[in-house]
């Protein structure tokens, strides 16, 4: 019974979750979503008491996949703190470039009803803050000036480049947001001679 139930949910907010980002969250109805979660109306509401709080739930996972895939970005790209860094970006070039991307989930979750409904607005906050600390994290450790400073550059560099990826299409605002980002760590003290001379002894 139990497994029965987890299931049902996972799949009313997986299905949800494509359809909002999709669609649009005001433009989908319940029915959509049960209709491609394969539940009833009754089990949706059993599970979520109405569609905001489905959508928060949709939020949470995607939160939560989000953080996800960032660390094992990270965990892939070694020891070294700014080749780290650096590596994020050559994710978030790899992301933007796909045909499936339409931009990040949360903020246009936020866009569309961040005015109406707080809890949206805060997810998507709790998500881009979660980025910037693991930036600054990696910029102390790297022994990188003013880390927090430089933590908030390199997050808005990545959003201002999914929004440009999202209006224009295509793979150049990844690859130029992950130039900028290099340019912003050697501005900050970091020496990529160093880092190829640690990859070549490795």
């Amino acid at each position: 019974m139990t497994g029965t139930s987890v299931s049902a949910r996972d799949r009313l907010v997986q299905a949800a979750a494509d359809l909002f980002h999709e669609a649009g969250i005001v433009a989908t109805s319940v029915d959509e979503v049960v209709a491609a979660a394969g539940v009833s109306k009754p089990t949706l509401y059993a599970k979520f008491s109405s569609k905001s709080e489905l959508l928060l739930a949709v939020l949470a996972s995607r939160d939560a996949a989000r953080r996800q895939v960032l660390t094992d970005v990270l965990e892939r790209a070694g020891r070294d703190p700014a080749a780290q860094i650096l590596a994020v970006f050559g994710w978030l070039a790899r992301w933007l470039a796909e045909e499936s991307f339409r931009g990040c989930a949360l903020v246009n979750a936020a866009a569309e009803l961040g005015g109406v409904e707080p809890g949206v607005r805060e997810a998507a906050a709790r998500n881009k803050a979660w980025v910037r600390a693991r930036f600054a994290a990696l910029a102390r450790r790297a022994g990188l000036a003013a880390p927090d400073a430089l933590a908030a550059s390199l997050l808005l560099l990545m959003e201002g480049a999914t929004t440009m990826a999202l209006l224009e299409g295509g793979g150049q605002a990844g690859r130029t947001a992950r130039a900028a980002a290099k340019r912003l760590l050697v501005a900050h003290g970091y020496d990529p001679a160093s880092d190829q001379r640690g990859q070549a002894r490795r």
